[in-house]
């Protein structure tokens, strides 16, 4: 029951995401998290076997799991993390590990039970084996006051955004109910004005990130606290559920979705398909050939951050059959 109540929480919280908001719901669900720690959408199952040191970042989905069953079983086991450690998008973090201070996992790594790690390491692979050594050279999270404000403007706008909808939506269904008397027109006529309100959201979603990011240049990297707001703001929007439900709404079919990725500015070959891709700010520098095939839930993210700032790099899938 606990865990379905914080897995359902995300619907919720995700406007946290990449702010000291983010740690602080953590926090009260009984998770150790240290200053100014940056968290995206993470699984974390039972957050009071969590221990997560200062200025560490979760990208995207980072799996921390605590607990297995063996032999009908349930057996617990803590996860550390120590100060200054990244963790690459979807990674998973199985329950025994120790990650020391200054390291970097890379993008959907495996760290197996009770395996740890000493400072400074660059870690990669399922199972994770060490890669490299990080020269204590790892992103650093992003704060000030500027950007706090910034972000609360931020939440407050994704806020009345969801209460616009909420009063339009049963304004609309009210009054089409009072005007026809048929459930089954209601319905009907609620089914229409939903699809054309997820097409015109995906529109302007579309229209802000060619508002707010007009050039993307690739290789120049980004420090300014009113770029890092900016992108925050467009990497919440795209990675919302209102996104994900407007865009498997309507773009539906595998033509359509390449049709918006187009719209944002990635270059998408003819017939390629995909399957409802997760996106972000850098879409831009994304080239997909013709005929290439993608998996469900792919995730582009053209970024790469450093103890500066972030930049953005190009990502070409020529391969036919890619996931």
């Amino acid at each position: 029951l606990v865990r379905r109540v914080i897995h359902v929480s995300t619907l919720y919280t995700w406007v946290f995401d990449e702010t000291p908001m983010s740690s602080f719901w953590l926090r009260a669900l009984g998770a150790s998290v240290g200053k100014n720690t940056s968290l995206e959408q993470p699984y974390i199952l039972e957050p009071d076997l969590v221990n997560i040191g200062n200025d560490c970042v979760l990208e995207f989905e980072t799996q921390l799991n605590t607990s297995e069953i063996k032999k009908g079983i349930l057996e617990f086991r803590q996860v550390i993390i120590g100060d200054r450690v990244k963790i690459g998008v979807r990674s998973v973090l199985l329950g025994g590990t120790k990650v020391g201070e200054g390291c970097e996992i890379l993008a959907k790594s495996a760290l197996d039970l009770n395996t740890s790690f000493g400072e400074n390491t660059m870690i990669q692979g399922a199972p994770a084996k060490v890669a490299g050594n990080t020269n204590g050279e790892v992103w650093q999270v992003k704060t000030g006051c500027s950007l706090a404000c910034l972000q609360i403007i931020g939440m407050v706008i994704f806020l009345a955004i969801l209460a616009l909808i909420t009063f339009v939506g049963a304004t609309i269904g009210l009054s089409l109910q009072h005007r026809f008397g048929s459930v089954a027109m209601v319905v009907y006529l609620g089914a229409v004005f939903s699809t054309l309100s997820c097409t015109l959201f995906l529109l302007i979603t579309a229209f802000l990130h060619w508002i707010l990011f007009p050039e993307l240049s690739a290789g120049v990297e980004y420090t300014s606290t009113w770029f890092f707001a900016r992108k925050w703001f467009m990497d919440r929007l795209f990675l919302s559920p209102i996104f994900r439900y407007a865009s498997e709404r309507t773009l539906q079919t595998s033509s359509t979705f390449p049709w918006y990725l187009k719209l944002l500015g990635a270059d998408v070959g003819e017939h390629a398909w995909m399957n409802h891709p997760y996106i972000r700010v850098g879409i831009n520098h994304v080239s997909i050939r013709a005929d290439a095939h993608l998996g469900m839930l792919s995730y582009f993210s053209t970024e790469r951050k450093s103890s500066r700032g972030v930049s953005f790099w190009p990502i070409n899938v020529e391969e036919k059959d890619a996931t």
